[in-house]
């Protein structure tokens, strides 16, 4: 009798744990798939080249592809993947935009006089939840764009959102990307300087104040060391194009995170790279762990209320040991 009990007994643990093992990856799968998950692959230290392109070291790291939405309408999808050397956190997105815009309403000169063009700039967004409980519940559409709360700013007092903003006409494609803060008061810039300033005289804001200088590639960037001021002896030719703002070198916590960005084929390609540990509060640290992050694309628009460009749900990144 006993024995005959204590068969049935280990034929019922048995039976439960085949069950639970086959339940398992099923359990696993579907939560795997309710969150947005982005493994970065490891990296030798400065193994990843600085291109925004598809080559062989990213071959192997995983692809997470992220919907954005508007209005809780998908309007698109970016592929994201990461690779971390130990030191530095690479992100590579591509994205599909049929018509490029990199110009922020460049200068032209039409019918006698300097006029602004129609049209603003491409751009990538990441925030991190840096220390924001709202964000790690729902990311952007809960931290910075819920209810009827001002648009872009956390809803905790001591919150806050470390913001890498990405933009095509100012400093995107001259090697930058935006290092931005979110906070209980506004969306703000890290400390330091920008990666660009406007392209304004100062004598009057309706006219540019730096052209070409005659010595400079046309075809690269218009930055400080390829501008000079204009003067009076400057005379413009109809049609001509001046971009609406000077590309230069940041400094301080500003300039934390660099760019590599390519566009072709109706799709951009930009590579964000940050170092581990920066000295700077306003950025979030690094390490191995997981950290709550979201997505926005800008589609030749500004960024005034937060309702112009497309926002991620919450997604995750995980940084192995």
């Amino acid at each position: 009798m006993r024995l005959t009990l204590l068969i049935a007994f280990a034929s019922c643990c048995t039976s439960a744990v085949l069950a639970w093992q086959s339940s398992f990856p099923l359990a696993q799968a579907k939560a795997g798939k309710a969150e947005q998950q982005l493994v970065a692959g490891q990296a030798r230290k400065d193994s990843v080249p600085l291109k925004a392109e598809l080559g062989e070291v990213w071959s192997k790291a995983e692809c997470l592809t992220v919907e954005v939405f508007k209005e809780d309408q998908s309007t698109g999808k970016v592929d994201l993947r990461a690779l971390f050397d130990g030191s530095n956190l690479y992100v590579l997105a591509q994205w599909t935009d049929t018509t490029r815009s990199d110009i922020k309403k460049a200068w032209e000169f039409k019918e006698g006089k300097w006029t602004k063009q129609k049209g603003d700039e491409d751009r990538l967004a990441i925030a991190w939840g840096k220390s924001s409980d709202a964000f790690k519940e729902k990311g952007c559409l809960g931290a910075c764009h819920e209810g009827d709360n001002p648009k872009m700013k956390c809803p905790e007092e001591s919150g806050v959102v470390d913001l890498w903003h990405w933009k095509a006409a100012r400093g995107g494609q001259a090697g930058w990307c935006d290092d931005q803060v979110i906070h209980a008061e506004k969306r703000g810039d890290d400390k330091g300087q920008s990666a660009y300033k406007a392209n304004v005289s100062a004598a009057d804001g309706n006219l540019p104040g730096w052209r070409w200088s005659d010595q400079a590639d046309r075809t690269g960037v218009f930055s400080e060391e390829s501008v000079v001021a204009i003067d009076a002896d400057y005379k413009p030719s109809e049609g001509d194009v001046l971009p609406s703002h000077v590309q230069r070198t940041p400094h301080g916590s500003r300039a934390d995170v660099r760019a590599f960005a390519s566009y072709a084929d109706g799709k951009w390609t930009v590579l964000l790279v940050r170092a581990d540990a920066t000295t700077h509060d306003d950025d979030f640290r690094l390490g191995t762990g997981r950290f709550p992050f979201a997505v926005a694309l800008f589609d030749n628009t500004g960024a005034t209320t937060g309702d112009e460009h497309a926002k991620s749900k919450l997604c995750w990144l995980l940084i192995p040991k």
